[in-house]
């Protein structure tokens, strides 16, 4: 994913605030929200990646389940399973960082990540 979020329309952008009480998932290439972490469904460890509902700042582009935030892929689902059904998406940990309610760390680690 290339940093193109000056090519975003500001309007049409959802974003979380940052506050003690809030946890969210962002892009780690151009820091876009994607994700409030009360909708993450639950946690893949074989694959490093969430299964979730609602996110925010994607669309889907093709039926072959590849997603895209401006452009640019952020995520894959496979094929259909008990845990990825229609309106649940998968989003891989390494390709984001997580706003912890103090920090932005990295979502794979949870290692500060640096600004």
């Amino acid at each position: 994913m290339a940093d193109n979020a000056e090519n975003v329309n500001p309007n049409m952008v959802v974003r979380f605030e940052r506050t003690p009480q809030t946890r969210f998932f962002m892009c780690r290439s151009c820091k876009n929200h994607l994700l409030s972490l009360q909708n993450q469904l639950f946690r893949d460890q074989g694959l490093h990646a969430i299964i979730c509902q609602n996110a925010v700042n994607v669309s889907v582009e093709h039926e072959d389940s590849s997603w895209t935030f401006n452009h640019h892929p952020v995520l894959r689902t496979p094929l259909p399973t008990r845990a990825i059904q229609e309106g649940r998406i998968l989003l891989y940990l390494d390709k984001m960082l997580y706003w912890d309610g103090n920090q932005v760390v990295y979502a794979d680690t949870l290692q500060p990540a640096e600004d």
